[in-house]
């Protein structure tokens, strides 16, 4: 009777595993997006990818050589670190199809520039929305001692669906 219970219990298990791992999509939607307006290339594309498996789990990827990585990481990249990032922290949220990135970093301006020495911090805000076919993007910063640097500038630029295989 154990024997039998047991087996019973290593399919369910099976079962159960099988059905939580991202090979089961319920939601996927892949998109494209522009940087900025007016601009053409692949250098101004940005590729975003939406899953949401069966038991809820939702996550925004975006398409980075041919791979797929993880939106919206806190890394400072070589090319931030040459225009001066020193800190950086994020903060996403994954929605029903979208999600949003808050990236704030603290930037020291590099040796030869105007301002050179001067700390500011600057926010980014990415919306992306698969429904409204949307990138939104937000940003703004501050000088270290409380003054503007850059007022607030809000871009929404249109997406399209792509259909891809993720």
């Amino acid at each position: 009777m154990n024997f039998v219970f047991l087996k019973y219990l290593s399919g369910l298990s099976a079962i159960l595993l099988f059905c939580s791992t991202d090979n089961l999509l319920a939601d996927n939607a892949v998109m494209s997006c522009k940087t900025q307006e007016g601009h053409n290339g692949p250098e101004n594309l940005r590729i975003y990818g939406y899953k949401k498996n069966w038991l809820g789990r939702k996550s925004v990827s975006t398409r980075v050589d041919g791979n797929w990585k993880q939106w919206c990481l806190p890394e400072i990249t070589l090319k931030a670190k040459e225009a001066g990032v020193v800190d950086r922290n994020t903060e996403v949220s994954i929605t029903d199809l979208g999600g949003s990135c808050i990236l704030v970093q603290t930037v020291i301006v590099p040796e030869g520039r105007q301002y050179e020495g001067r700390q500011y911090e600057e926010e980014f805000t990415v919306i992306i929305d698969f429904i409204a076919l949307t990138r939104t993007f937000i940003v703004s910063s501050k000088w270290d001692d409380g003054s503007i640097r850059s007022k607030k500038r809000k871009r929404v630029l249109a997406c399209e669906m792509l259909d891809l295989n993720r």
